[in-house]
């Protein structure tokens, strides 16, 4: 039978009970049940992704590819009102279970511009880039489906999409999933080296709890402008390769080995 997304309650890696809307043992989205942490980020790629206001402090355009229970862009609308934020997410049915479930309507309570500052678009994210004629300053791709990340953003043609519709100086952040051994995280270095032939600089940050197993998220930025200063980076990318449109079929044959681990 296949999966289906489902609202279960849960425990994160750290013992605190969670709202989840999961995939098969694949979360997507969670929420604290604790009141005393409603408002934090339960997942470490979600709290990295943060990195990019640290980074990049002038920030004010936010776009997020990948809605999900709408967690992040929450969060940021909450704690970062100098931002507005557009979301891509193509499954208009999410809106009422993050409203009801998720904490999106408590945010449109507590937050008098929220309803002005936070822009859902039912939209892919190719379909988006490819006629976006917007400028943002920061780009996070969060775009999953199960536990099988967006491909078709994944190649040249896209980082090309995806730097076109930066600002000068921006800085795009992906979700990755790979090993904690990052010389086998052969996909994500791929990502890389297929952002830094697009981009001046790029780099990769590791995101994960303790007790999450010997799989975790990275967080691989790509920007013009060297926020990042990290000198072993060629060094990493060795060997690795550029992918290409061409290639996208294939990826999946590779992915799918993550896949069923992330699901144990």
């Amino acid at each position: 039978m296949a999966k289906k997304y489902q609202i279960t309650r849960r425990m994160d890696h750290s013992g605190n009970m969670v709202k989840a809307y999961s995939w098969g043992d694949v979360m997507h989205s969670a929420v604290y049940l604790d009141s005393a942490k409603k408002y934090e980020l339960v997942f470490p790629y979600n709290r990295a992704f943060l990195q990019a206001f640290d980074l990049c402090r002038k920030a004010e355009s936010v776009l997020i590819i990948g809605g999900g229970m709408y967690t992040l862009p929450s969060y940021l609308i909450r704690f970062f009102p100098q931002l507005r934020v557009d979301v891509l997410e193509p499954d208009e049915t999410t809106v009422d279970a993050a409203l009801k479930h998720f904490g999106l309507g408590e945010l449109y309570e507590d937050i008098p511009d929220a309803r002005e500052r936070l822009h859902i678009i039912p939209a892919w994210g190719r379909e988006y880039l490819s006629s976006c004629r917007k400028k943002y300053d920061v780009i996070l791709n969060d775009a999953f489906s199960g536990a099988e990340p967006a491909y078709d953003l994944m190649s040249r043609e896209a980082a090309e999409l995806i730097h076109n519709v930066l600002e000068k100086d921006g800085l795009y952040a992906a979700n990755m999933l790979g090993s904690d051994d990052i010389c086998e995280c052969d996909l994500m270095l791929d990502e890389m080296k297929t952002l830094r032939s697009v981009f001046a600089f790029a780099a990769c940050d590791e995101a994960k709890d303790e007790g999450a197993g010997s799989f975790c998220n990275y967080i691989v930025f790509a920007s013009d402008h060297d926020y990042f200063q990290d000198p072993y980076a060629d060094e990493l990318l060795a060997g690795t390769e550029i992918i290409e449109d061409r290639d996208l079929p294939h990826l999946k044959e590779f992915y799918e080995i993550l896949s069923v681990v992330s699901e144990i």
